[in-house]
């Protein structure tokens, strides 16, 4: 007799369970606090370390400190709806890409900034930069340059971002990756480990963003 009555409400829990397991309506999994970011764009500006002229067409050209195409990486921490960290490391190279012989100025940008989001579509945002490995590399004909490393001193980072979409610190499982523009202004300068010259790097450019 007992044996019988736990066997009946075992079977009446299961069917419960099962019951309320079908009418339940499906529920999202948390929204996570962390993106990973990438990053890819060009910057303009900084102080001439190397000029010439083309041999083939007598054009000119220069490479600068603050110059050049730039990827990155990096992972976003949101703290709350309107405040954001974001860690990015980058690779900057400025070329004169010469068929005979070629001066490159490369380094690697690290950065940390705190964003504020001002609306659906808009955020700003700043903080400290630093690039490291810089150095400028010669080949060919303009090998007399010889190379030489520089030692960047801390900087400071400043951009405004604008969202095709709308956009959101906290991602839902199953959201599209989300793309901006951004427009950034970086303050830095080097110190050649050689001669001790102190370069600009002072640079703006514009960014293709993308969180996921």
């Amino acid at each position: 007799m007992r044996k019988s009555l736990w066997l009946g409400c075992l079977v009446l829990g299961l069917s419960w369970t099962s019951a309320f397991a079908e009418d339940a309506p499906m529920t999202w999994s948390a929204p996570r606090a962390y993106q990973w970011v990438f990053e890819a764009g060009y910057n303009a500006g900084g102080d001439q370390i190397a000029s010439g002229i083309y041999g083939n067409t007598q054009t000119t050209w220069e490479v600068k400190t603050g110059r050049g195409y730039q990827g990155g990486l990096g992972l976003q921490y949101a703290f709350n709806p309107d405040w954001a960290a974001q860690f990015t490391v980058s690779y900057t190279m400025d070329s004169t890409r010469g068929s005979n012989g070629d001066i490159a100025f490369e380094r690697y940008p690290v950065s940390l900034q705190m964003f504020y989001k001002l609306n659906d579509h808009l955020r700003v945002g700043g903080g400290w930069l630093q690039s490291y490995g810089a150095q400028r590399t010669t080949t060919g004909v303009v090998a007399i340059y010889g190379s030489e490393s520089f030692k960047s001193d801390p900087g400071a980072i400043v951009q405004v971002m604008y969202f095709f979409k709308p956009y959101h610190h906290f991602k839902q499982a199953g959201d599209e990756i989300n793309a901006a523009l951004a427009l950034r202004h970086v303050r830095q300068q080097y110190v050649g480990e050689k001669e001790q010259l102190v370069y600009r790097g002072d640079h703006t450019g514009l960014y293709l963003m993308l969180y996921f």
